[in-house]
């Protein structure tokens, strides 16, 4: 069950490309046995919840037996017994959260070896292209949500903000594809525009201002905002097909978090805050325009 293994394809199977170093510190190659098969995982996972919708029940057995297995065979081989991924990379850690391979008593291990390696690293990212579009969510979903804004609002190399400082008006494909000392990265393979690192994208309009769907279709409506870092406001909005879902929040200085929603017609909504804040609020919002003020809790 471990893919790309070294005595089967020479080849080895893609890698985390792209992952930088922080002023001469390496980041560690993430292996590729490591990377296929946390994929490979999840990808038997996904069929199991695909035969599950299809009402297929001897396929959901078929591949959640794999998945089970895989997951098995990436630990005997990637994680010690206490939980600490043994590649020792962000990558390394990040997929096997993200992809729930470990066992419950050994996540909260991975999500410290995570952020030791965050710190190690001046509190920058050294994922490629693999591991960034997931960092953020498993620090957040982990309790780390300090952090994933520390790494959001980063402004040197590596970072999103460093391309944005320097004029980007959309997402490069290398963190250093122009840098003070260096000027421009190899032109045979240095995109300005290119859609990995933008995966950041998703993690902001969910989290950073908290709209995301609740059911297919946008039927339910999730507003989840987790304020975080030096952030005191956002917005955002989507166009559904029944009509406009809309979010926008901003905290002032007595700590009270201003809410102003929009429910299209044909949706209902819910709203989602964590324990900072105390709010008045129907179980479920009909549509249209709602506003309301979360007090700070304590």
């Amino acid at each position: 069950h471990i893919r790309v293994h070294s005595e089967k394809d020479s080849w080895g199977g893609f890698g985390d490309w792209l992952a930088p170093t922080r002023k001469g510190k390496p980041a560690g190659a993430t292996p590729k046995d490591l990377i296929a098969t946390a994929f490979y995982a999840n990808n038997a996972r996904i069929l199991a919840r695909i035969a599950e919708v299809l009402g297929r029940e001897s396929d959901v057995r078929k591949w959640t037996e794999l998945a089970v297995a895989i997951a098995a065979a990436f630990r005997r081989r990637f994680v010690s017994e206490e939980g600490l991924v043994t590649a020792n990379t962000q990558t390394a850690c990040v997929l096997a959260l993200y992809f729930d391979i470990l066992l419950p008593e050994q996540r909260t291990v991975a999500a410290s070896q995570l952020v030791g390696l965050i710190r190690a690293n001046d509190n920058y990212l050294s994922t490629g292209f693999i591991g960034t579009s997931y960092l953020l969510p498993v620090l957040e979903s982990e309790g780390y949500l300090e952090t994933a804004y520390r790494l959001l609002e980063n402004k040197e190399c590596p970072s999103w903000l460093y391309a944005v400082v320097h004029g980007a008006t959309s997402i490069w494909e290398r963190w250093d594809g122009w840098t003070a000392e260096n000027g421009f990265a190899d032109p045979g393979m240095n995109s300005y525009n290119h859609y990995a690192y933008g995966a950041v994208g998703a993690w902001m309009v969910g989290t950073v201002a908290g709209l995301s769907l609740d059911a297919p279709g946008f039927g339910k409506i999730l507003f989840k905002p987790r304020p975080g870092g030096s952030i005191r406001s956002a917005s955002t909005h989507f166009h559904t097909r029944q009509g406009k879902a809309a979010i926008a929040w901003q905290i002032n200085e007595a700590g009270q978090l201003f809410l102003q929603l929009t429910v299209p017609e044909g949706s209902t909504a819910r709203i989602d805050l964590d324990s900072r804040w105390l709010i008045t609020a129907p179980a479920t919002l009909p549509p249209g325009d709602h506003r309301f003020v979360a007090e700070p809790n304590g």
